[in-house]
């Protein structure tokens, strides 16, 4: 049936009709005890007709009871004098889901607002319109908070071992805090996570998605441009670095403004001013045409933003524009932004981490570590150093939680069976000597007190059959450096120092067996047990010089997340890396996948919510029943 336009009056009437209408239904007992029973219907056969496909479908559909339970009403947006306004909050979250990095179509936004609209203009809907419409609202909002606070897909699919604590208990509290309030404009930004890098992550986005609408130029070099060359398309890049606001946009002075300087610096009545003198000749100056520039030179401030975008970008930072600058200047917008959004899922993926305690932070593609002095973020790193991670084709680092337990000090290198048989039993067979000069030895076990066995004809038999091991002793050239830092943890990864610095110098560190190389090992010692155990610069020295094995234990544990995000903010600029162990595409395609067909499965049954047409038997089941039915419960 088509419905004439509304005045402004007429459907301020309606409005206030409307919410009498709410009002009075659930002002009595009897109506009240009406509209609890048919809001409890509606729930009990949506989830009969819609069973629970996984486990967080179990949790939803539990939410959404808890949620109607706990609601003073029997509605949990309508049926008050403020849900004009709740309801026009609740859908603007789900309308600007895209500023947290979400869809908005994911969450049934466009049906929702159509479904109030139909509200809105009618004023004789029956009553279930409005239950199957406050019942599918908070649906909605409930997939929608809990992708924003605990994220899309389990991290597990893609190799993050974080475990969640998916609690959408909070949730729901948080729901029935904001709606007595009248303060849902805020319930996105209290449902996210509330690391500060999270938040600057969202306003780096933000930024992104306000490029996107902007023209870059497409670069196009034939061969490798370094400092001091020209080319064509220098212009093109300078319109590339200040559109991402790597470079300033310089501003000529007017042909006014040249006059007004002239004028001020050369008045015509003073005799010292007058022509062939010296000022005379100096304000003239102004009025001659500057000297042409050259526009293809590739030298001063567009040499020094280059730079700047290979720092923020993670390549060598030596303003030439070779292959990987010119494909990361070349990189999409959109690209740019997929890689934020992802950033912002891996935060919300994050177990909760104990604020009182310090952390210990590796981001895994920027080869970078940060130490801070608690856990929720809310103060500048103590500590930052390079760090080298494990090779991405074959010894890939880990993404986990773990606690920093103790420090050891001239630590053995307890050489793992798959290097030791792939890597030194081929030298030791080729070389007898190799052991030695490595100063490594055939052991029992990896105790630090173990047996110490010689070379035999059968060793090679033995370790191959994992009875005796291979372990290289303190010293200068053991493989571990000086010192390492262990929180147990059952992938067998650790922070250590390393003899082979010069690798620090390298762009791209993914070359290691899995553990993480730090480059600043005496200082992250220094600050740790400083902290911790209350040592000194020189106990930390005097236990590095002995050069023999000893074990600290940490009295103040150090939390350690290692951690994998492209996309990153530090000081308010933006830095993007290289998706070395391609997990973001992998995330990419999850989120295609599984997370799509669960979206489109929930975006079915939100219609069918919605239709007034939809045949959902009543079932029965107030309050009173639900309470007895908790009780008796196991």
């Amino acid at each position: 049936m088509n419905t004439k336009p509304l005045t402004n009056t007429r459907q301020n009437r309606l409005i206030f009709a409307l919410l009498m209408l709410i009002c009075g239904y659930a002002s009595g007992n009897a109506q009240r005890e009406y509209a609890t029973d048919s809001i409890r219907q509606m729930q009990q056969a949506y989830e009969r007709l819609h069973p629970p496909q996984s486990a967080r479908d179990i949790q939803i559909q539990q939410a959404l009871e808890d949620l109607y339970f706990f609601a003073p009403g029997a509605f949990v947006w309508l049926g008050s004098s403020e849900s004009l306004n709740l309801v026009e909050q609740a859908l603007q979250n789900l309308e600007q889901a895209e500023q947290s990095g979400l869809h908005a179509n994911d969450y049934g936004a466009v049906a929702l607002r159509r479904a109030w609209n139909q509200l809105l203009c009618h004023r004789h809907q029956g009553f279930d319109d409005y239950a199957r419409f406050d019942l599918g609202l908070s649906l909605s909002m409930l997939h929608f908070l809990s992708d924003l606070r605990f994220g899309r897909i389990d991290p597990a699919t893609i190799h993050f071992d974080l475990n969640p604590q998916r609690n959408l208990d909070s949730l729901v509290m948080l729901i029935l805090s904001v709606t007595a309030k009248n303060q849902v404009n805020k319930l996105s930004e209290l449902a996210e996570p509330q690391y500060p890098p999270y938040r600057q992550l969202k306003l780096a986005l933000k930024r992104y998605r306000h490029l996107e609408n902007q023209t870059l130029p497409y670069l196009t070099f034939s061969h490798s441009i370094e400092p001091g060359e020209s080319n064509p398309h220098i212009l093109e890049l300078k319109q590339t670095l200040q559109t991402l606001g790597f470079l300033s946009k310089a501003n000529k002075p007017s042909v006014a403004s040249s006059e007004t300087m002239l004028a001020e610096t050369s008045p015509v009545k003073s005799p010292e001013n007058a022509p062939g003198s010296e000022t005379f000749k100096m304000a003239a100056t102004l009025l001659e045409p500057p000297e042409k520039t050259n526009e293809d030179l590739y030298s001063g401030s567009v040499v020094e933003a280059v730079k700047q975008f290979q720092r923020q970008h993670g390549l060598a930072a030596d303003g030439v524009i070779g292959r990987q600058t010119l494909a990361a200047l070349n990189t999409p917008v959109k690209q740019r932004i997929t890689q934020l959004e992802l950033a912002m899922e891996h935060w919300r993926w994050l177990p909760t981490l104990d604020p009182d305690l310090p952390l210990i932070l590796v981001n895994i593609p920027a080869f970078h570590l940060w130490v801070y002095p608690n856990s929720n973020l809310s103060q500048p790193a103590k500590l930052d150093m390079k760090v080298i991670v494990g090779m991405a084709k074959e010894n890939q680092t880990p993404v986990f939680t773990g606690r920093l337990q103790y420090l050891e000090f001239g630590p053995y290198w307890n050489i793992p069976w798959k290097i030791a048989v792939k890597e030194v039993l081929p030298k030791v067979q080729q070389d007898p000597e190799y052991l030695a000069r490595h100063n490594m030895e055939l052991v029992k076990d990896f105790h630090v007190n173990t047996q110490v066995l010689p070379v035999t004809e059968s060793f090679s038999d033995d370790l191959i059959n994992g009875r005796i091991h291979i372990r290289q002793r303190p010293g200068p050239g053991n493989a571990l450096g000086q010192i390492k830092f262990i929180f147990p943890n059952h992938h067998a990864v650790y922070l250590h120092d390393t003899p082979a610095h010069r690798l620090f110098f390298k762009s791209r560190r993914d070359l290691s067996h899995g553990c993480v190389r730090v480059e600043q090992p005496t200082q992250l010692a220094e600050y740790i047990l400083g902290n911790a155990n209350n040592w000194q610069k020189k106990d930390v020295l005097q236990a590095l010089h002995k050069r023999k094995n000893r074990r600290v234990r940490v009295k103040q544990r150090f939390q350690v997340l290692l951690f994998y995000n492209t996309a990153d903010v530090i000081d308010g600029k933006t830095y993007f890396y290289p998706d070395i162990y391609r997990l973001d595409q992998q995330l990419v395609e999850r989120l295609q996948q599984h997370h799509r067909y669960a979206v489109q499965t929930f975006n079915r049954q939100l219609t069918v919510l919605l239709s007034p047409t939809a045949d959902i038997p009543g079932i029965k089941m107030n309050k009173a029943t639900r309470i007895i039915a908790d009780a008796a419960a196991p």
